[in-house]
């Protein structure tokens, strides 16, 4: 009895022994065995924004392929800013924080940082009505300020020093539309902003113009706690390394970025002073036609304007006409008054719903809607022969990256509304994708800052809405 009490003791033991051996799951691991990714975000203009009641955005949609890669759920966890990004990412309460977040290039720096997916750079934005600083000492005696950013109040305090006379301040109670518009309204001199984030904004602004950037340029990578375990850092240089192979990383830089560099200061103008004379009086009946296709109605504002510029006689010389230029055959189709300014909305809606009712299932947004748009421009046939040519040359002929490019190239054939001949305009089908795109940024943007809820849209019906992100 004794000697078999030892030896269930002993190999209880040596069951405790071997078990301590046992090497721990690395993070990796650890997160697949929670079947959760914990990630913290925050919401700055250029990684996040809103499509009817669903975050989205660059930093979302990277986030999301990477769970998807690691075959596990995902969730968001809100910071208000990057220092308490940064404090959750400390306290463990999340795997790493991604914000469009710069390294730090010092030896102090805590954090671990994941592989480079953007470059940042800082720039001094001032009124055209002022005269053009062409460098740091044409600041002097002027007005500035800059966002909230630690990273950037470092750079600020090392290329202004207030000791040569540059004036600055940081305002922690703003964000870039509200310094925008306070540079705009000559409240301010110059704000030093991120390049990207005033790039997305300028449409809204045309008055405002870079001079030149401050310091140099900064890596963006993920945030990761410093750790002997690698193998969450390991496995986002393989995702990386995936996706750039494979032109995915590309087509999704483009998504939300792809439009930004385009800039027309006189259209800039235009879009704003139609916007505050013109647009009131069709508002009601985009979103009534929104609501009714199930498009989001400041897409088919954006798509109206690139048509008509919301002149409800507009004519071309092809004979499309009225606010959403329908040819006459489309317009019979429709049972629709092209002239009539609400029945012309609601025939362009139903013309371009119907497009997008063609286009394949398996094409998922926002390529869907770019397809719908240019097919709308140049018809139907053109885009599916511009389609087919990607699939012949090896292309995804489901990508509107893929795709776009061999618009131009394809010869004679339906080019308008109603099925006619004439010269396939694939320049012009890329320009007029290009420009709603940009419309649409604007009239998000403007009606953000000035709401005005309509009665004919209700809560319920929003959540039905596509709402495609550029």
């Amino acid at each position: 009895m004794a000697n078999r009490f030892r030896r269930v003791v002993f190999s209880l033991a040596l069951s405790v022994s071997l078990s301590a051996c046992e090497a721990p799951p690395n993070l990796t691991d650890a997160i697949k065995r929670s079947n959760e990714l914990r990630v913290a975000v925050i919401d700055p203009d250029a990684s996040m924004r809103r499509a009817s009641d669903s975050a989205t955005g660059l930093e979302y949609e990277l986030v999301g392929e990477y769970a998807r890669w690691l075959d596990v759920p995902v969730r968001f966890i809100a910071a208000n800013n990057r220092n308490h990004l940064r404090e959750l990412v400390d306290r463990h309460r999340v795997h790493f924080g991604a914000a469009m977040l710069r390294v730090e290039n010092s030896a102090k720096d805590p954090y671990r940082y994941g592989p480079t997916y953007a470059i940042l750079r800082y720039v001094v934005v001032h009124h055209r009505g002022r005269p053009w600083p062409k460098n740091k000492n044409d600041l002097i005696g002027w007005n500035g300020v800059a966002a909230p950013d630690l990273s950037l109040v470092q750079i600020i305090d090392s290329e202004l020093p207030r000791d040569d006379g540059h004036s600055w301040t940081i305002d922690k109670q703003t964000n870039v539309s509200n310094i925008l518009r306070r540079l705009e309204n000559g409240v301010i001199d110059y704000a030093v902003l991120p390049s990207l984030e005033f790039k997305l904004a300028r449409r809204n602004h045309p008055e405002l113009r870079q001079a030149f950037s401050l310091g140099y340029e900064h890596p963006i990578a993920w945030y990761l706690q410093q750790s002997n375990d690698a193998s969450l850092l390991s496995s986002q240089v393989q995702f990386f390394r995936t996706i750039r192979s494979t032109h995915e990383f590309n087509e999704l830089f483009d998504r939300f970025f792809g439009h930004v560099d385009d800039f027309n200061y006189v259209e800039s103008r235009a879009l704003l002073r139609h916007f505050k004379s013109r647009f009131a009086k069709f508002k009601n009946a985009f979103i009534r036609a929104g609501k009714h296709s199930s498009i989001d109605w400041r897409l088919l504002a954006a798509l109206s304007y690139q048509e008509s510029h919301w002149s409800n006689d507009a004519k071309s010389p092809t004979g499309v006409r009225g606010l959403m230029m329908l040819t006459r055959a489309t317009a019979e189709q429709l049972n629709v008054d092209r002239l009539d300014p609400a029945q012309s909305i609601d025939g362009g809606a139903r013309y371009l719903r119907s497009i997008m009712d063609r286009i394949p299932a398996r094409i998922s947004e926002p390529d869907r809607t770019w397809f719908a748009l240019a097919s709308y421009n140049v018809g139907f046939r053109n885009l599916e022969r511009a389609r087919v040519l990607a699939d012949k040359k090896g292309d995804d002929p489901d990508s509107w990256f893929q795709v776009r490019k061999y618009l131009p190239k394809i010869g004679r054939g339906n080019s308008t509304q109603n099925g006619g001949r004439g010269f396939s305009r694939g320049y012009q089908a890329l320009h007029f994708v290009a420009r709603v795109r940009q419309n649409y940024e604007v009239i998000k943007r403007l009606e953000a800052e000035n709401p005005n809820p309509v009665r004919a849209q209700s809560r319920d019906s929003r959540a039905e809405l596509i709402s495609p992100v550029f």
